[in-house]
């Protein structure tokens, strides 16, 4: 019984560290900026377990303390048009590395 007890515990201890590391890069974008969309395409994407699938990527611009910085993100769908040149988002980063940044769903 005891073993059982041992194995509950460190399944447990896993859980809590992979819940950790994910969610540990997201707190970390605290800092808002806005961003422009500079490019938005449709693409399709095939794989084996799910054949074709349509995916929509763009691209957006933001600048922190005058340096600019580019972020992508994937949608699903042919939804390029939704996403024009120009259009504005939020963009959350890290302040101590703007590099490290995502467009929030």
């Amino acid at each position: 019984m005891i073993a059982l007890y041992i194995v509950v515990f460190w399944a447990f201890v896993a859980v809590v560290a992979v819940t950790w590391i994910y969610y540990s890069h997201n707190m970390r974008l605290t800092s808002y900026a806005t961003g422009a969309v500079i490019s938005a395409e449709n693409r399709e994407v095939h794989d084996k377990t799910h054949g074709r699938q349509d995916r929509t990527v763009i691209v957006c611009q933001y600048v922190v303390s005058g340096k600019k910085y580019q972020v992508s993100k994937v949608f699903r769908g042919r939804n390029a048009d939704r996403f024009p040149v120009g259009r504005e988002f939020q963009v959350r980063y890290d302040p101590a590395h703007p590099e490290k940044s995502q467009i929030p769903d």
